[in-house]
């Protein structure tokens, strides 16, 4: 069951993600229907991979939200240090963003990839341990 509601998850968060980027290497396309259909395919092709791939896509996305909540938390006791989320791309093409801003973005990258190391190293454990099917 996990698997599936897994997959329902990742077919909804594969549409609202491929938006987006369809707009961004599309955006001259004035079909609609074209663009309905690529965005269901890819929301498709990522429902497919997570029940494919369920413990690499729960490992990667708990690390990336973790370490988003831990340091997005972090930088509300700085005042003004991190631009509301609806500001960051407009900011960005300004240049806008303050220096701290970078150094949330690496300190969230180095714990992504800390997470992401930590948790596969925890999965081998147990996969060998407690002899569980992959």
């Amino acid at each position: 069951m996990l698997k599936i509601g897994a997959g329902i998850i990742s077919f909804i968060g594969g549409y609202l993600i491929s938006i987006p980027i369809i707009n961004l290497l599309f955006g001259w396309v004035d079909s609609e229907g074209f663009l309905s259909v690529l965005s269901f395919l890819i929301a498709a092709a990522c429902a497919f991979l997570s029940l494919r791939q369920y413990d690499n896509i729960l490992i990667f996305g708990t690390s990336v939200l973790g370490s988003y909540m831990f340091v997005r938390g972090f930088s509300l006791f700085i005042k003004d240090s991190f631009p509301p989320e609806s500001e960051v791309f407009e900011r960005i093409a300004t240049g806008d963003l303050p220096t701290l801003f970078y150094v949330y973005l690496s300190v969230f990258t180095i714990m992504v990839g800390l997470g992401v190391f930590y948790q596969r190293n925890q999965r081998s454990l147990e996969l060998k341990t407690n002899f569980i099917k992959a």
